[in-house]
């Protein structure tokens, strides 16, 4: 009785991966597909590199991977660092893997770090990038006091806004002077 039990759970376990090997990154697949990949290799329990390998040798583009694996909450770090690392580093992909990044609320000082932390060159990642989606605030960075230097077209003279150091946000805080201005708690 015991063997037919668990020769029974084996075949269901085999049923059931052989389900889940059919479900492949392809290079043509829709955002929803590769979302649906996605999330099934994270709940299979798939590391994030295991998963970048796998979506770019199928040819999905780094930056579609990027705003993939960030819609399903996986760390920003860990996803651009892998990324950029197994892309050998290209300056091209870093570039757009940032630009997708800050797209999805990933400050762009993160952004930029972990891509060099993936292999990019620091000066060309960050000159190329300088002003990816800084423009008009980073309100995926708030809760940080007292931080200045805002870049350009900032939230200069607002309170209570999100900030747009890349250092982090200043809600809460009254910046006025645009980019070493003057801050004062409120």
């Amino acid at each position: 009785m015991r063997s037919i039990a668990t020769k029974s759970a084996l075949v269901a376990g085999a049923i059931a991966l052989s389900v889940t090997a059919f479900a492949q990154f392809t290079a043509s697949a829709s955002a929803d597909s590769l979302a649906t990949e996605a999330a099934a290799r994270i709940q299979n329990g798939e590391s994030t590199d295991v998963i970048v390998k796998a979506a770019l040798a199928a040819g999905v583009s780094a930056e579609a991977l990027t705003t993939v694996l960030l819609s399903q909450g996986v760390n920003a770090s860990e996803v651009m660092t892998s990324v950029v690392q197994n892309s050998g580093g290209s300056e091209t992909v870093a570039e757009a893997v940032v630009k997708a990044a800050v797209a999805a609320g990933v400050p762009l000082a993160s952004a930029q770090s972990a891509a060099i932390a993936g292999g990019a060159d620091p000066t060309k990642i960050t000159t190329a990038t300088a002003s990816s989606g800084q423009q008009g605030g980073n309100s995926g960075n708030t809760g940080n006091t007292g931080n200045t230097g805002n870049q350009a077209g900032g939230n200069v003279g607002n309170t209570n806004s999100a900030g747009n150091s890349s250092f982090g946000g200043s809600q809460g805080a009254t910046i006025s002077g645009g980019g070493g201005g003057g801050v004062s708690r409120s």
